[in-house]
Order: structure tokens, then sequence, then C-alpha cells
């Protein structure tokens, strides 16, 4: 059913009839030109396809490890940023600029890519998450559960959009996610080869006044 027009015949669907009513910058149950109405819905429905279509393209990687360490030496070490190229396989240098902002530089499927990051949560000994601000969209979080006094389950998710032919080829693979599993492995050796000598480095700390 709907609503007829300048008596030409022309059906309005219901919504539309809404839309006069409640369109902002116009006085409730005002009169509008149907082409501004349609060319509004058609924007509204423009947007909403552009944020799902993003959110198909981003995809998601969730690995977990267990570490031999207590949960307060294994969120310590993982805070020394700057140490991620020693485990993190591609990683060619990580910088803290802030106590809330990285600059991150690896090579990714044979491409060196750049980007900024800000930590937008840290609970300490619990949880960091972060996203991309410029370069390489991405975001993630990690995640620290004790299991036991001496023992860590960490928790890695990170969702990635997929830039080039190659990487949507590897990941539909999976390579990426093998990556990322590599990398916690190294970290559980690395870690359990630090000890309990492992350092710290709060989001508050500023390594430039270290």
């Amino acid at each position: 059913m709907g609503n007829r027009i300048g008596g030409v015949g022309a059906a309005v669907p219901d919504d539309h009839r809404l839309y006069t009513k409640v369109g902002g910058g116009h006085g409730a149950g005002a009169k509008r030109n149907p082409a501004e109405i349609s060319r509004e819905m058609a924007e509204k429905a423009a947007s909403k396809s552009g944020e799902v279509t993003r959110r198909i393209r981003m995809e998601n990687v969730q690995k977990s490890i267990e570490v031999n360490v207590p949960v307060d030496v294994a969120y310590n070490q993982w805070t020394h940023f700057e140490e991620f190229p020693k485990f993190m396989q591609g990683v060619q240098e990580v910088r803290q600029l802030s106590p809330t902002r990285l600059y991150w530089r690896a090579e990714i499927f044979g491409k060196e890519k750049e980007w900024d990051a800000e930590i937008y949560e840290q609970i300490p000994e619990q949880r960091i998450s972060w996203r991309s601000t410029g370069g390489a969209p991405n975001t993630g979080s990690v995640q620290f559960d004790p299991v036991g006094s001496d023992r860590t389950r960490i928790s890695l998710s990170i969702s990635y959009e997929p830039q080039t032919g190659l990487e949507k080829i590897g990941d539909a693979l999976g390579i990426l996610g093998f990556r990322i599993q590599g990398d916690l492995d190294r970290f559980k050796q690395y870690i359990e080869k630090q000890g309990v000598t492992a350092g710290h480095a709060e989001v508050g700390d500023d390594p430039m006044n270290q």
C-alpha cells in the first residue's frame, strides 16, 4: 500500500511517507519533494552497503597459546613492543611514538608496509587492544588469562583488510593464520628463555624518557 502524490497516480511506499514526517531540517509533517526523499534514501542505502562491504572485507584470525610463566611476566614482556621483531615474522621495526601510539614497518607477502596504530584499551595483566590509524588497515586484541600460578594463556585476535590479489590468495590459503601461530610459538620460546627477568613497559610510560 502507498500514498498518491500530486494526483499523478504514482504510489509512494509507506517508508517514504514516514520520511516526510521526520526528515531532518523539516518540520513535523512537512511535505517534501519525492525526488529529494528518494535521493536521501538512496544515499542511506549506499552508505549502509559500503559499511557492510567493508565489514565483509575485514578478515579475522584468532590464535592462542599457553606459556610457562606467570600472567604478569607474559603481559609485561608483551608491552615491550619494540622487541616484536625478535619473534614476529616479517616485522622489521616497531617504534613507540607515545604512550598510546606505535609505528610499524613489516614485510607482508613480499611487500613492505608501514602503518601507525593506537592503543585504545589497556588493562594491566588482562588485555591490550589496538587499531591502525593510517596505512595497512587492521585492528587487534591480545588477552592474558592465568592458568595456575605459573602458566598463562595468551589469546590473540587480529582483523585486517587484504589489499592485493596476493594477500587475498594468502588469506584464502590461511597463510597469515599459520604465520600468527608461528609468532606465538616464537614468543613462547622467547619469554620462557627470558623467564621472570622479562621487562615491563606500561602504556603510561614514555620510552623517550627512559
